[in-house]
């Protein structure tokens, strides 16, 4: 049986970080995707010649990780979606759901634990807690935890 603690930690570090480089609390979004409210206005981002739509009122987020561009943006279904050149210098992979409920843009950063680069993301749910996923943390090397579609409770 593994301990949780090495996961308990990594996550208060990334609290910590997080409020260090933000200077603040931080802005996610965890819930069935709603619909985008009437009267919002809908801006489009086109990444590699793949076209994508989100609510401008958040706008789209940009980070440069392991040597690749990713976008991210908050959907008319207010999820998380995600685009990223597929290797360096590279075509795009299609837009993505990383699921949620977003109230904020999406807020990234990109640090090492372990010997493996990782980019944490975060954004306000409905409720106003911030929600957070990281991508390439240790032991889960190339995917997203705690999930594709889930979020923690930062």
């Amino acid at each position: 049986m593994r301990s949780t603690r090495p996961i308990a930690r990594r996550i208060a570090l990334m609290k910590i970080l997080m409020v260090a480089l933000l200077g603040a609390a931080l802005p996610v979004a965890v819930g069935a995707p709603a619909s985008a409210a009437p009267g919002d206005q809908v801006c489009t981002i086109v990444v590699g010649g793949k076209t994508g739509h989100y609510l401008c009122r958040y706008s789209y987020t940009y980070i440069f990780y392991d040597g690749r561009n990713h976008y991210f943006v908050v959907g008319t279904d207010d999820a998380v979606w995600h685009i990223w050149q597929t290797s360096v210098g590279g075509s795009y992979s299609d837009w993505t759901s990383l699921g949620g409920v977003a109230r904020s843009s999406v807020r990234g950063v990109t640090y090492s634990q372990s010997g493996s680069l990782v980019l944490g993301i975060w954004v306000t749910g409905t409720t106003g807690s911030t929600y957070c996923k990281w991508y390439n943390l240790p032991p889960n090397g190339g995917r997203w935890t705690p999930g594709q579609l889930a979020w923690s409770l930062c």
